[in-house]
């Protein structure tokens, strides 16, 4: 419908859908009129019109139809003046006469057709234009299309339909009588103040690049407005707090010099683009008369930009870029390929700033203070796509291989000499692009089939640590010392370690992965429960929403009903994460669609479910246990207090160390005697068999060991292993 889309439509289409909705009115208008009257339906029967109260007609002549037409609460004052507005001898025409934006349909900015047909008819000519302008009285964009689309204006007309709906009781509730004719913004923007900057003057040099009809479609969305000064600085100054950490692709003393500087004012794009990302961190709020709810809204801010962007408004490439990169900030829905997505902007981000050669800067003459902005601009766009990819199996943009940009640095952030930036912030986006970095081997695992290798596991688990051991002590985080950006950084570390030990296919994992998935799930738990509580969920960036959806898919993969108390673990991690995303819908509202679907498969009665399986099974293996005690007990023989098990061929021995788990207690090495003094002792997991056994007289040890095939793997590995040590196989194997 025109009513859902006419914001999104670029000039082009404007122009198009006017001509389409001009073309079908000519049509419909050449219908012949076959019935005995000139004003009536197409069997010659009454007309029928909401304003009007029912059917009426048909008539024959003008002055019935337009005395009928006129309600009878109507003013004699009023009722007296229209016949003399109303007096031509009108044409009669075929009309849909209910011609409004809910009623046209579009289909890729063209007419695809027409709805509710219930009021057409035969009437006077002016009936198609009063009707279709008066049902957009609220809306400038609406109008301008549908004025363009008759060849008439019929304006004294269009007045007195006005002024018969104001006096009609019908629609007394809804009308204010004291409303001015002429129409206002729509209604996402009305209530949105402007500033008294003088936009036209100061962006001329931009305007007068433009069309006519370009520069009307600006006005129409709202694109040259701008919010009240109090309303402007807080909401730069949330971007620059809360957003240009995670995309710091504004030089902020430059662009605040500009701010200030009437004459020299930054990019309005870049600007409405800033507002836009700013206002992801602004709680709504009033400011007195100044400012009403919902100014803050970004969808006004997105749609403002957008169509600052679809005019060509802007024509520095940088600054495109750096507009496209916070349009990114916006993610209102599921939608995310549309334009109500982050996708949707981060790989245009992507595309225009590989067109001009931003990925292979280093071959490029610039300033260092433009080098530095273009490293910075560079990388964030390598972490969207990265995180995207990663996160939402998107195709990535950037192929790392293609380009020659330099590392990002602590310098590239220094905007002017003397200039000290925020290292906290600066440390963050460092880590931040080295984990992108680490993202690679998740990226390049899904274009590949197969599962994990043991190998590529343990590589990235190697790399993991290795970046936690050498981040920064000032990005640690701890919940007894909360600070925002270390915490987002760290439930971004642990959203990986997560995956990687619960939902990345892999050949084999370790018997730990479970536990270090966890305590993952647990930390993640605990810094979103600790951001909630210093009053910061206003302020996160979307990578928690995929943190906490990474806990949720790992508590499924998970084999709970092994332990009542894994279960209550993942339960109370589950719970938390449902309660931020509650919390956090708010300011993203597509966690509130994850939250709705998590909340269905994460139910009371599944949990209940779970614990009654796990506590059934431990009860079953309880008795197992308690049967198996007692058979032991009666064939039970006295045991030797820590056997040393030798192998004689190998002069390898096992030791049983007390008071120790079993998979902790079995350890191997080699006996020193005359014919092997200088052998090494060796510690190796497994177990002995019967054989074992005789050979160092233990035998009544030997079902408390561990799988004999467990002690002959190990002397596999560990022979093959030592260096200097023939590979012999025992005489008696």
């Amino acid at each position: 419908m025109l009513v859902h889309v006419y914001l999104q439509i670029n000039v082009g289409q404007f122009r198009q859908l006017s001509n389409d909705l001009k073309k079908f009115i000519r049509q419909i208008r050449c219908i012949p009129n076959h019935t005995p009257f000139r004003f009536a339906n197409t069997f010659g029967d009454a007309l029928y019109d909401h304003r009007v109260g029912g059917e009426f007609g048909p008539f024959a002549e003008t002055s019935d139809f337009t005395s009928y037409s006129i309600p009878e609460h109507t003013s004699s004052e009023t009722r007296n003046a229209i016949p003399s507005v109303l007096s031509r001898p009108y044409r009669s025409f075929f009309s849909h006469a209910a011609l409004h934006s809910t009623n046209i349909l579009i289909s890729q900015g063209r007419l695809s057709g027409i709805v509710d047909w219930e009021c057409a008819g035969y009437f006077p000519e002016y009936w198609e234009f009063t009707k279709a302008i008066f049902e957009i009285i609220n809306n400038e964009t609406l109008e301008k299309i549908m004025l363009n689309a008759f060849d008439e204006d019929y304006g004294d007309e269009l007045d007195v339909e006005r002024t018969l709906w104001r006096d009609s009781p019908f629609v007394s509730h809804t009308i204010n009588p004291n409303r001015p004719p002429k129409c206002g913004k729509a209604e996402s923007q009305r209530e949105l103040p402007t500033s008294n900057m003088d936009v036209y003057g100061a962006y001329k040099s931009h305007l007068d690049l433009l069309e006519d009809e370009e520069r009307t479609v600006l006005e129409l969305k709202g694109a040259l407005e701008i919010p009240p000064q109090a309303v402007q600085d807080e909401l730069i100054d949330a971007f620059f707090s809360w957003v240009a950490p995670v995309l710091p692709v504004v030089n902020q003393r430059v662009f605040l010099s500009m701010y200030k500087d009437p004459l020299n004012p930054p990019s309005l794009l870049l600007l409405q683009a800033i507002f836009l990302a700013g206002s992801r961190a602004v709680r709504e709020k009033n400011h007195g008369k100044e400012l009403s709810p919902g100014a803050h809204s970004s969808m006004v801010y997105l749609q403002r930009a957008k169509a600052l962007y679809d005019a060509e408004f802007e024509k520095d490439h940088t600054t495109v870029v750096q507009a496209l990169l916070l349009m990114s900030w916006y993610w209102q829905g599921t939608e995310d390929t549309t334009e109500n997505g982050l996708f949707y902007w981060s790989r245009l981000a992507i595309g225009v700033a590989q067109n001009f050669g931003m990925h292979r800067s280093n071959e490029l003459e610039m300033s260092l203070s433009e080098r530095r902005l273009w490293r910075r601009i560079w990388w964030t766009l390598y972490t969207r796509d990265r995180a995207m990819a990663a996160a939402y199996g998107r195709p990535i943009s950037i192929d790392a291989d293609l380009t020659n940009v330099d590392t990002i640095t602590q310098d590239d952030f220094i905007e002017s000499e003397g200039h000290q930036p925020d290292s906290v912030q600066v440390q963050f986006f460092i880590q931040y692009v080295k984990l992108c970095e680490l993202m690679d081997l998740v990226v390049g695992r899904r274009r590949r089939a197969g599962s994990l290798t043991e190998s590529e596991f343990a590589q990235w688990e190697i790399r993991l640590s290795r970046w936690m051991m050498q981040c920064p002590e000032q990005m640690h985080w701890a919940q007894a010392r909360h600070s925002f950006w270390p915490a987002i950084l760290h439930s971004i570390y642990f959203t990986m370690v997560c995956q990687l030990h619960t939902l990345l296919p892999a050949v084999a994992r370790p018997s730990t992965s479970s536990a270090v998935a966890l305590q993952a799930g647990s930390t993640i738990a605990s810094i979103m429960q600790t951001i909630v509580s210093h009053g910061q969920v206003t302020y996160v960036p979307p990578s928690v929403i995929y943190s906490i959806l990474t806990v949720l898919s790992a508590a499924k993969s998970q084999k709970l009903t092994s332990s009542p108390t894994l279960i209550l673990q993942w339960r109370a991690n589950i719970e938390t994460c449902l309660q931020v995303l509650e919390l956090i819908s708010t300011v993203w509202p597509i966690a509130r669609s994850i939250r709705e679907g998590a909340g269905l498969i994460y139910s009371e009665k599944y949990f209940d479910s779970l614990l009654n399986e796990a506590l059934t099974n431990l009860e079953t293996q309880s008795q197992e246990t308690q049967v198996g005690q007692h058979r032991r007990i009666r064939y039970s023989r006295p045991r030797r207090g820590n056997p040393d098990l030798l192998l004689p061929e190998s002069r390898i021995i096992v030791k049983i160390s007390p008071g120790l788990p079993l998979t902790q207690r079995t350890s191997m090495g080699h006996r020193k005697t005359p014919s092997h003094s200088h052998g090494k002792k060796t510690h190796l997991g497994g177990g002995v068999d019967d054989s074992m056994c005789a050979a160092h007289n233990t035998s009544e040890a030997c079902s408390a060991y561990p799988d004999p095939a467990d002690v002959l793997h190990s002397l596999q590995v560990s022979i093959g292993m030592r260096q200097g040590v023939p590979e012999t196989e025992p005489e008696n194997a």
